[in-house]
Parts: structure tokens; C-alpha cells; sequence
């Protein structure tokens, strides 16, 4: 006979987070497909008031838990047999399975979104005697390391002014990847408050892609955005399945990637909510649309290049012939570094004429002439 009680599902999460917050729409959807199941919430109770009021019933915990403040807890529950499944990275007990974001990958992913033509200096601002934050830092500094960079880290708690001579001491431009949307938060006040700029002399990126971190100052921050509706909605799929049919998932970590990176201005020279100028410098990236003078961009936008030259001065500050020209050098340096191109078929790719311009305008933004790239 078909058991008809309830069974409940206790979720370890701080709806007021905003890491937890994005967990729970993939939660509930996982678990809207079973019937039957209860999710319980009790952010009043202890977990261990959670537990001893329900003893008796079918239940599972899934959420947040940590070796340091959770271990008697945890030790109770496998004792009594309880499914449980912890989602956080900062401190995963080692007794309980997991499943994490893939903080290595997160790493990697701000290295590849950060690693640009001509940039040479890159920093991490991670947190002291954080797991999450070392494994982020890991990722980030392999994927340079691959590209022969290295990496300065900053570890330390946030003084401010530590944090302030660690960012004076950087040789500029320099690329920073934080560990966290709330430590770049931190790191951009610190920044605006020298009154050094972004992305000019600091080009800056966050995890978690919090609207709240990301978005409350005058230099958007960008920031790598992990999938946190697939992470929720498998960590509700495997604890239904482990209270339901007794399936334990595999000890130990399993990870899901991130998404992508959401670029802002910390970033991005060339950010903007400007659906036209976004479009401009979309075609001026696109190798395939050509644009090779404001021209010929101006007709392909169905603008007058005034409109278009007026609209890049009060976004930008610069004309869009500075910004093609910026990203057709651009272009020709990762030709040049990575094609067995000669150089006039780059210049013929990215629609430069003359060779002495280009050669000067090359020196110019990269510090070196196209020839010496070659070399090195």
C-alpha cells in the first residue's frame, strides 16, 4: 500500500541572502514535481529544534552547513540515517555529501574574461581562511599562469588601509579578480575613494552577479555569474530521490559550472545600456561585419554618423572612430599572437592601409611595434 504521509524536506537557507535566494527557484521546481513533499523553512529554530520536532516523519535537510558550526549536528543525523546535503563551498563538512559551484572554474573563467591584448599586471582580492575564496584564487592564477601571467593576491582582513596601500603598490593597469560581488564592493569603494579609475587603471570583476553588490555604484561592477537555478534544482532532484527512494548520492563534492561572466563598466570601456551604441560596438568586434570606418558603421546602423558621433561622445567621452580604431588594433594583436598571419593580411583583416600608421598607432597602444610581438 502506497505510503500517503507527508514528507518533509528542511531547508537550510537565509531568504534574505542573496546567495540563497537564487538557490530556491531551482529548489522548489525540482521539488514541485514530486507529490506529497513539504519544504520547511524554520529560519526561528535551531536546526537541532528542527530535527527533535520532527523525529518520527520523513524528512531531509538540504542548504548550508559547515564542519565548524554544524558538526554535532551532522554526526546526530547520520546516526539516525537522515538524508542531508550541503551547498555551500566556504567550509563543506566532509562527513555529508555536497554539491558546489565549481569555484576552480569560476577562477578560470575571470582569468579568460580578464586576459586582454596588452594587459600584463593582474591581482586577486580574495578572503582569509576562506575555502571558497583559495580555490577561486587556484582556478585564476592556473588560467594565467597557462598564459604566462602571474597573479598578486590580497588575503588580508578589510582595513581600509591596508587595503588602500596593497592598491597604491600595483603597478597600472592592472586587472583584479575578488572573490566575491561583496568584496568587490569593498574593493570599489576603496578605489573610488583614491580616486583611481575604472576600467582605465583597474579593471575589476566579482562573483555571484548580485544586483544589489553590482549595480549600487557609479562604476557597475562586472561579475561571473554561477548557475544557481541548476545547482538548486539538482540539489532538489537528489534529496527527493534520497528520502524518497533511498538513492544516496556518491560521498564527497560534485560541481556545477558557472554561467557567464555579466560585464559592467568595471570591466568594459565599452559598457553600455545604449541599445544603438551597444549595437556599434557589437558590428565593430564582429571580424565577419567588416566595419572598417564610421562610414560604412553609420550606414549598416541606419544613422547619421553625426547622431552616431554625438551619442559615443556623451556615453564614452571619445568619438567612434577612437573606439574602431581601439578594437580593430585590438583585433590585429590577437591575430598577430596567435595566427601565422603576415602582417600586411592582418592589416587587410582588421582594415588598416597604411603600415607606418599602423605601426605607430600598434607602438602607441601596446608598448611594443607588431614585429617585436612576433618575437616574443
Amino acid at each position: 500500500m502506497r505510503n500517503t504521509a507527508p514528507v518533509y524536506i528542511h531547508l537550510n537557507l537565509n531568504e534574505r541572502n542573496h546567495w540563497s535566494r537564487s538557490l530556491l527557484p531551482g529548489v522548489i521546481a525540482a521539488l514541485r514535481e514530486r507529490p506529497g513533499i513539504r519544504v520547511m523553512n524554520h529560519e526561528s529554530l535551531s536546526l537541532q529544534e528542527v530535527w527533535q520536532a520532527g523525529r518520527g516523519t520523513a524528512m531531509g535537510f538540504l542548504g548550508m552547513f559547515t564542519e565548524e558550526q554544524d558538526g554535532p549536528f551532522l554526526d546526530e543525523l547520520r546516526r539516525e540515517g537522515i538524508p542531508v546535503l550541503n551547498l555551500s563551498g566556504r567550509s563543506p563538512p566532509v562527513k555529508i555529501p555536497s554539491l558546489l559551484h565549481d569555484d576552480l572554474a569560476i577562477g578560470r573563467m575571470a582569468a579568460e574574461h580578464l586576459l586582454q591584448p596588452g594587459q600584463k599586471n593582474y591581482a586577486f582580492f580574495g578572503l582569509p581562511g576562506s575555502r571558497l575564496s583559495a580555490r577561486r584564487h587556484q582556478g585564476f592564477a592556473a588560467a594565467l599562469q597557462e598564459q604566462g601571467f602571474s597573479c598578486e593576491a590580497y588575503l588580508h582582513e578589510r582595513r581600509h588601509d591596508s587595503i588602500a596601500s596593497w592598491l597604491k603598490r600595483l603597478p597600472r593597469p592592472v586587472a583584479v579578480f575578488a572573490a566575491t560581488d561583496t568584496r568587490a564592493r569593498a574593493l570599489c569603494q576603496r578605489v573610488e575613494q583614491l580616486g583611481l579609475r575604472m576600467p582605465e587603471e583597474i579593471r575589476l570583476v566579482g562573483v555571484d552577479n548580485d544586483p544589489f553588490q553590482c549595480d549600487l555604484h557609479l562604476t557597475s561592477l562586472s561579475s561571473v555569474e554561477p548557475d544557481f537555478y541548476r545547482l538548486g534544482f539538482r540539489a532538489g532532484q537528489i534529496i527527493q530521490s534520497w528520502v524518497l527512494e533511498g538513492e544516496e548520492p556518491s560521498p564527497g563534492e560534485s560541481y556545477i559550472a558557472p554561467l557567464n561572466v555579466e560585464v559592467r563598466m568595471s570591466s568594459d570601456p565599452w559598457h553600455t545600456r545604449d541599445p544603438l551604441l551597444t549595437q556599434a560596438i557589437r558590428r565593430m568586434k564582429d571580424p565577419v561585419a567588416e566595419v572598417h570606418s564610421v562610414a560604412i558603421l553609420s550606414r549598416q546602423l541606419g544613422v547619421s554618423r553625426r547622431s552616431l558621433e554625438l551619442r559615443c561622445k556623451a556615453e564614452f567621452g571619445q568619438s567612434p572612430l577612437f573606439l574602431l580604431n581601439r578594437i580593430k588594433l585590438e583585433r590585429a594583436y590577437q591575430l598577430l599572437s596567435h595566427t601565422e598571419l603576415e602582417l600586411h593580411e592582418v592589416m587587410e583583416r582588421v582594415g588598416f592601409r597604411d603600415q607606418r600608421h599602423f605601426r605607430r598607432q600598434f607602438r602607441e597602444r601596446f608598448g611594443r611595434g607588431p614585429t617585436e610581438l612576433r618575437k616574443v
